[in-house]
């Protein structure tokens, strides 16, 4: 498989069905923001990287999730942006902005819902795609830059010092160090 760019760059990548979609930002050393968006179809016996539909507003490192059959795009430095990709349509739309940044976060579906959590400003949004609809949670009480989970009906993000659940129905985060065995997040325990 050949490599996104050999210029190094920053890409996002989430899949969309058993295909990779990689949103990617300016090839250089110093990243700008960018409309650019790649696939690649792993069930080919010789798989490339193709260029896909541009989205329609330029961002540097977003989140981006797949939640029911379509991709979306989040924010990235300094934006607020919401996009989605419809595969089906080839083409993305502009949705209600975030209500805030998130730098350094990570998304993670939950029921019938997208949440934003964590980052720089330690952040928990939940989107509702089905009403475009975004709602201000409680924050968690670390900074994390780390990928969260959907764990139990509920949501854990964690790094090398702490751990924390989010419980959507109460709209609470409570600590739990216990999954996190010597410091290690790699080793993190899902009981």
């Amino acid at each position: 498989m050949r490599p996104i760019s050999e210029n190094g760059g920053s890409r996002t990548v989430e899949t969309l069905g058993s295909n990779p979609v990689c949103i990617t930002n300016a090839l250089s050393d110093q990243p700008s923001k960018s409309k650019s968006v790649q696939s690649i179809n792993l069930k080919e016996s010789n798989p490339e990287w193709k260029s896909e539909q541009e989205m329609l507003h330029e961002v540097l490192n977003p989140l981006i999730i797949q939640f029911a059959n379509k991709v979306y795009a989040f924010g990235g430095w300094e934006t607020r942006v919401t996009q989605e990709f419809d595969p089906a349509l080839n083409e993305w739309r502009m949705y209600s902005q975030m209500p805030w940044c998130c730098y350094g976060g990570s998304t993670v579906a939950l029921g019938d819902k997208i949440y934003v959590v964590g980052g720089s400003q330690r952040v928990c949004y939940s989107y509702d795609p089905k009403n475009d609809e975004w709602e201000v949670l409680s924050k968690p009480s670390h900074q994390y830059y780390t990928n969260a989970t959907a764990w139990k009906g509920k949501i854990l993000l964690g790094n090398t010092e702490h751990v924390e659940e989010y419980d959507p129905v109460d709209d609470c985060w409570s600590n739990r160090i216990e999954l996190l065995p010597d410091g290690d997040i790699r080793r993190m325990l899902f009981q």
